[in-house]
């Protein structure tokens, strides 16, 4: 196969959102790069590089999937070596860290090289610079794809989007007020979508009132409680909130939680700061990109806590952040707490 150059628009990645489209026009690419760390698009790039490079259904697929640990530099090693002469089509996928593929620089830049027919290469990685080589083989004779978060502006569209390919209407503006509420999660917000086509059954049109009667009442709309208890110093009322919440989802719940605790804080912190200007509800609305619905929710929490104590609720939550990273369920349940009595003393 001859050495082509990639085309300018894959120069940046091309967008996971535009993928299967410009594939549809590439028949020829074995070896591909995924850049960035959104969880739902690194899924959607693997389902669709495997469709595109083994063909859709399950019949005769032959993925493999290695991670950067010393076993799986032995398991590439072999997997590379057995590549080139595969008969039937198959495609290793490789998530690694940036250092772990300038390790195996040599390798991967012979395998792109190789003008495959048979087998493809998929590395998924969140940290490889583009001034490596692993990156520029990949670019020269693959495809890197862009599969990093969207940016701020754009989340609004894709909830639109995804009602739209569920056969429902939901316009910018109760769309914002689910992001403002649920966050950049699009793995949560496709959730949010999902449940909401269910509750409003037949009817087509997607209402403020749909997402008030689900999103708002279920854990998303729980930091509000939090918030409350944290604004009135009520440790006690924090923790029964604390409570429901893991009781609700004790895997997922508290990092979740910590998450949108961060995202609500820096967003009271934005919203003081548009008041210190005099601005009005619907101005700061405007001026920070929210649904007036959220920001009048916000508002008597922005108004009751100052600066320093702004400040000072963010470095405690980010602490926690960084404990919980790194200990067990039961531990991370602890510093949850200790975090609420922390916040709300």
């Amino acid at each position: 196969m001859a050495k082509t150059k990639a085309k300018p628009e894959a120069a940046s990645g091309v967008p996971v959102l535009e993928l299967e489209k410009f594939l549809a026009k590439k028949p020829e690419l074995f070896v591909f790069l995924a850049t960035g760390g959104e969880t739902f698009f690194i899924d959607e790039t693997r389902r669709i590089v495997s469709d595109y490079f083994l063909g859709a259904g399950d019949a005769g697929k032959c993925e493999i999937v290695i991670d950067h640990s010393e076993k799986g530099a032995k398991n590439f090693d072999k997997e590379l070596y057995t590549l080139s002469m595969f008969t039937p089509r198959k495609l290793v996928v490789l998530n690694a860290k940036g250092s772990f593929l300038v390790e195996q620089k040599k390798k991967i830049v012979d395998f792109a090289g190789s003008g495959s027919t048979r087998a493809g290469l998929l590395i998924v990685s969140e940290d490889l610079k583009s001034n490596t080589n692993v990156y520029k083989a990949v670019l020269e004779h693959g495809l890197v794809i862009d599969a990093g978060p969207l940016k701020k502006h754009a989340v609004k569209d894709f909830v639109v989007g995804r009602f739209e390919k569920l056969g429902k209407k939901c316009s910018p503006q109760v769309a914002q007020i689910i992001v403002d509420i649920c966050g950049q999660s699009l793995t949560r917000l496709i959730g949010e979508v999902e449940k909401t086509v269910l509750y409003v059954k037949d009817r087509q049109q997607i209402v403020r009132e749909d997402v008030e009667a689900l999103t708002i009442r279920t854990f998303e709309g729980k930091i509000w409680d939090v918030l409350d208890a944290v604004s009135e110093r009520n440790p006690r009322k924090a923790l029964d909130h604390l409570a429901k919440m893991l009781l609700q989802d004790a895997s997922g719940a508290p990092f979740m939680f910590i998450n949108m605790l961060a995202s609500q804080i820096a967003r009271l912190w934005n919203i003081k700061s548009e008041l210190a200007k005099r601005a009005g509800p619907d101005e700061i609305a405007m001026n920070l990109g929210m649904s007036g619905f959220i920001v009048q929710k916000a508002l008597p929490h922005a108004k009751r806590m100052s600066f320093p104590e702004l400040r000072e609720k963010s470095r405690i939550v980010l602490e926690a952040e960084r404990l919980a990273k790194t200990s067990s369920l039961a531990e991370t349940e602890l510093i949850l707490e200790t975090l609420m009595v922390k916040l709300s003393s």
